[in-house]
């Protein structure tokens, strides 16, 4: 929980429709764009206290960017599973 969780809800509140439609742009998908969201909230959240105060847009869509290159990886392992 970061020590200033009001802070942190104004800041995510007034980026989370630009934080979901960049997930959106980048998957194609409204229900993994969704799941993205949450754990990027949850991701956000935790690593509030680290935040040093510059632009929470950028560094949300950072840690966005950072959460759907995992999903990428974790499907391309999914389809070579699948393919032995």
């Amino acid at each position: 929980m970061p020590r200033d969780p009001a802070a942190f809800t104004r800041l995510f509140i007034r980026h989370r429709g630009m934080i979901s439609s960049y997930i959106l742009a980048l998957v194609h998908d409204a229900n993994d764009a969704e799941d993205l969201l949450q754990e990027v909230a949850v991701n956000l959240m935790d690593k509030f206290d680290a935040f040093d105060g510059g632009d929470f847009g950028a560094w949300a869509r950072q840690v966005a960017r950072w959460h759907v290159l995992n999903l990428w990886r974790a499907e391309t392992r999914y389809r070579r599973a699948l393919r032995a």
